[in-house]
């Protein structure tokens, strides 16, 4: 499969697992992008819940995600996605002596996902690993799309909550913000922001070499 197939194949593929436990590393790795981001500000005296932190956050994504992107086609690209969930790892441990919380069950599936890594290390296995450091990227593209359209469109009706089940784990509304800006909903505003948040990715994803 060539790169820009299997960047496809895997955006679809984390759209489908985002809602679920199974995406748990990707959801602590994009929280601790958006917390970062959030952090940096504060200490410029800048508020958080503006319109202007939003498109900043919008902004680190993109550009992160665009920089990984490039990344992913030099010689380190197998080990992306193994370095990303190791110190994302390190981080959700020390994070968790810090608040005195723990879950059990995303240690479990951190294990799991790094012992899996481990092995096709082990193997040498670059193609395979070549798809986690694509679940890396694809996840900062997930989560503006979850976060900018499909939190706000989860808030029109209980019955369009429940088939967006892609929120289950979605741990803030970006859109907020938005909603009434020269008479808009924040459900438009949102779509609008996200999808346009997707057009270089994809563009790079498309160009990128083929491997």
């Amino acid at each position: 499969m060539r790169s820009d197939e299997r960047s496809g194949a895997v955006l679809v593929a984390l759209l489908l697992l985002w809602g679920t436990l199974l995406a748990e590393p990707l959801h602590i790795y994009t929280h601790y992008i958006r917390k970062v981001t959030e952090y940096t500000a504060v200490t410029f005296n800048m508020p958080t819940e503006t319109i202007t932190m939003k498109i900043i956050i919008f902004i680190v994504f993109t550009a992160t995600g665009c920089f990984l992107i490039k990344v992913s086609d030099s010689s380190f690209g197998p080990f992306l996605g193994t370095v990303t969930i190791l110190f994302t790892f390190i981080g959700y441990i020390v994070n968790s002596f810090v608040d005195n919380e723990i879950s059990i069950y995303t240690l479990c599936v951190f294990a799991v996902v790094l012992v899996i890594l481990a092995v096709l290390h082990f193997k040498r296995n670059d193609q395979i690993l070549k798809w986690a450091g694509d679940f890396v990227i694809a996840s900062h593209a997930v989560y503006l799309l979850t976060n900018f359209m499909f939190v706000p469109l989860s808030h029109l009706g209980d019955t369009i909550g429940k088939i967006l089940y892609i929120t289950n784990y979605a741990d803030t509304d970006l859109s907020y913000p938005f909603d009434g800006l020269i008479r808009i909903p924040a459900a438009v505003w949102g779509s609008f922001i996200a999808i346009i948040s997707l057009l270089p990715m994809i563009y790079l994803a498309m160009t990128r070499r083929k491997s």
